[in-house]
């Protein structure tokens, strides 16, 4: 993955799109009252029109050249859980203390970071930051296993924590919810909490999703019927 391209997409705005577009639009008119209809609002309207649209189509064009798009930037994040989680499984197939279950995969863009790039996506309106983290939750026989991994998108750093908690130490899921300004926009992040009673604090910003009450769900019940 280019850092570089990551790093000019996240950093870039939507401004030159907007007025670019404007411009072609307000050419292609002019051009077409010229050309169809003989109306004639400015002095050699048809050159003029000719100019806006090709001085558009430059704003439009050039300031995205050399950078990532939102489909690289999904794939890119893709590619990096898949790779995960690929470890994660093959490390719990060796180990005989494992449940036969597929691991689950949470997590999402961190956005209440310093030093991170925020951008919202053009085309469908998805906040992405230049830091993610994803999670890999999979159940033993006598513990929970967690391994989560955070990355960067604009530099080639990873950190990883890997948390192997025993029930016995009553391990206890929750969802918390918090609402950040960005960009002069309130939007709403999530995040899935892991404790237990030795102290052990996990946070995973996670998606909206169903999949993420089955998992407090399924966490808090194993523990109680653990304690029982």
């Amino acid at each position: 993955m280019n850092y570089a391209k990551n790093k000019k997409y996240l950093g870039g705005n939507d401004t030159h799109y907007y007025i670019g577009l404007g411009l072609v639009i307000l050419g292609v008119l002019l051009f077409m009252l010229g050309e169809m209809m003989w109306i004639f609002i400015v002095p050699y309207q048809l050159f003029v029109a000719s100019f806006l649209a090709l001085i558009g189509a430059l704003l439009i064009c050039i300031p995205s050249a050399g950078a990532s798009n939102e489909e690289e930037i999904d794939k890119y994040v893709k590619d990096k859980i898949e790779t995960l989680t690929s470890r994660v499984t093959e490390s719990m197939l060796k180990s005989k203390n494992q449940t036969q279950e597929s691991p689950t995969v949470v997590g999402n863009y961190i956005f209440d970071k310093e030093d991170i790039i925020i951008r919202k996506g053009r085309k469908d309106g998805k906040y992405r930051s230049s830091l993610y983290s994803a999670a890999v939750i999979s159940y033993k026989k006598e513990s929970v296993y967690i391994h989560q991994c955070t990355f960067s998108l604009v530099s080639d750093v990873t950190s990883e924590n890997v948390y192997d908690i025993p029930f016995s130490e009553k391990p206890e899921a929750a969802i918390s919810e918090e609402t950040l300004n960005l960009n002069k926009r309130a939007i709403k992040i999530k995040r899935l909490n892991i404790s237990d009673e030795q102290g052990t604090k996990i946070t995973i910003p996670v998606i909206n999703s169903v999949l993420i009450d089955e998992i407090c769900d399924k966490l808090n019940t194993i523990t109680k019927r653990y304690k029982a």
